[in-house]
């Protein structure tokens, strides 16, 4: 079976080795599909992560337009390293952003921002690595969706967005704390996770 170490090694090179091309085709067809799921037609509030340029992750740009468009409220997050938790705000298109010392794609001036709680989240759109058939997911390795996750409602959505479909056999690894996804949409289409 599959450790996260290794699996995280793997999938951080086999996503850096997609063309531009590539990786432009494969996010707006995994954007469509989560949005042809009709998953988001009763949220209220979705969740999307701002994709990290450095690491090729998935351009959810796409679908955060579309839940603009929709009149959807769409929060992101700003993610503090010294408590290893994140906070949520408003986003919307008046908003400004910067990259933080990670690299990472977060609003500005967030004492001006509308902070969300994470129980009036949905849906969350999560970033990963990849994940196991379970719903097991592997990210970078600190946790903090994790921890995200158990904030919020017992019934939120919990979608992971990859280019890669769902691995064989079961992540080894699994500590307690981790928390499985509910979906994942890939280039071979959106799945849904047996609870």
């Amino acid at each position: 079976m599959p450790l996260k170490r290794d699996l995280r090694i793997t999938y951080k090179e086999k996503r850096l080795s997609l063309s531009l091309e590539e990786r432009r085709a494969f996010s707006a067809s995994i954007c469509k599909e989560v949005i042809d799921s009709s998953i988001l037609d009763d949220a209220h509030i979705v969740h999307v992560f701002l994709p990290i340029e450095k690491h090729a992750e998935v351009d959810t740009y796409p679908l955060i337009n579309y839940l603009w468009d929709k009149g959807v409220m769409v929060a992101v997050s700003v993610s503090d390293f010294g408590s290893m938790d994140m906070k949520h705000y408003l986003y919307t298109p008046a908003t400004r952003l910067s990259l933080s010392s990670f690299s990472i794609p977060e609003p500005q001036h967030i004492n001006e921002l509308i902070q969300v709680d994470e129980k009036d989240i949905d849906v969350v759109i999560t970033p990963l690595l990849c994940c196991d058939k379970r719903g097991m997911r592997v990210g970078y390795g600190r946790g903090f969706y994790d921890r995200f996750f158990a904030k919020c409602r017992d019934d939120v959505k919990r979608i992971g967005l990859s280019f890669f479909p769902a691995i064989d056999g079961d992540i080894e690894d699994v500590n307690i704390d981790d928390m499985p996804l509910t979906h994942l949409c890939s280039v071979e289409g959106f799945i849904t996770f047996e609870k």
